[in-house]
């Protein structure tokens, strides 16, 4: 490990893409209740937030679409050319 941390840094990073990989990609995803902590403590002054919100077989379009309450008419294509799973929707406040 470097003193900086930087290498537990890099595995905790694949660690999550690999997470939210399979929460978005699994019909049953093994866990959503897991949270992964970062291994590093923050060294500086402000606070971040991180919300992540799952959409199970959830498509874009349609999340969209109910968000601005209105009809696209590109939703049904959109819905036959892609093979969502489900959909993460993340918020992260500063």
């Amino acid at each position: 490990m470097y003193e900086d941390g930087t290498k537990d840094q890099e595995k905790w990073k694949e660690s999550l893409m690999e997470y939210l990989d399979n929460l978005a990609n699994n019909a049953q995803p093994s866990s959503i209740d897991t949270i992964l902590k970062p291994p590093f403590v923050n060294r500086y002054d402000k606070n971040v937030s991180f919300t992540l919100y799952f959409v199970p077989k959830g498509v874009p379009c349609n999340i969209f679409a109910r968000c601005i309450d209105r009809d696209l008419p590109q939703i049904e294509k959109e819905n036959k050319e892609n093979n969502f799973t489900n959909t993460l929707l993340c918020l992260i406040e500063f």
